[in-house]
Formats: structure tokens, sequence, C-alpha cells
């Protein structure tokens, strides 16, 4: 079996390695904030999240998390919402 080779000059090599290293970064680090988050918080499925604000449809849920009220994380389409932004929402509405 014989093999193949790219020929490229090493400045244009360093460019491409560089290129393909921020491209990979952009990509983990979603997955690294969410992993080092966990640590500190509890995160919820949609399902679980829309469970604990006793709310069903989605599209409030989705409100809520772009208005900014609950923290949420999305890698791909995957997405998790933050259990104690959750809960201090639920504080805030509290009347007394």
């Amino acid at each position: 079996m014989k093999g193949k080779f790219i020929m490229m000059r090493t400045k244009a090599f360093h460019k491409l390695i560089e290129e393909v290293t921020q491209k990979i970064l952009v990509e983990i680090k979603p997955i690294i904030d969410a992993r080092k988050q966990s640590d500190e918080e509890e995160w919820l499925n949609p399902k679980e999240a829309k469970d604990a604000l006793r709310i069903k449809s989605t599209g409030k849920l989705l409100r809520l998390r772009n208005e900014g009220f609950i923290k949420y994380a999305k890698h791909g389409n995957i997405t998790v919402y933050s259990k104690k932004s959750i809960m201090e929402f639920l504080e805030k509405c509290i009347v007394n």
C-alpha cells in the first residue's frame, strides 16, 4: 500500500494547524464549560426544566431562557438548563 503525501510550505502548515486547533476549541469549549459548572450546579433537560417551572409550553421555556430569566447551556442540539437559576427565578416570583 503506497502512502500519499501532501506537500506545503512550513508557514502554510502552521497556519493550517492553528485554524484547525481554533475550530476544535470552539466546538469543545461549551462542553468544557458545562463540565466545570456541572461540579457546581445540577443541569436539567428540557422536560425536567418545564416540570420544575410547572409549565407545559416549550415556547414559554424558550422565552424564559432567551430573555435571560434562566441559564442554559447548549452544544449542537442538546440543551440543558441550570436548576439553580430556575430555583432563583421561582423565588423571585413568590408574592408575599
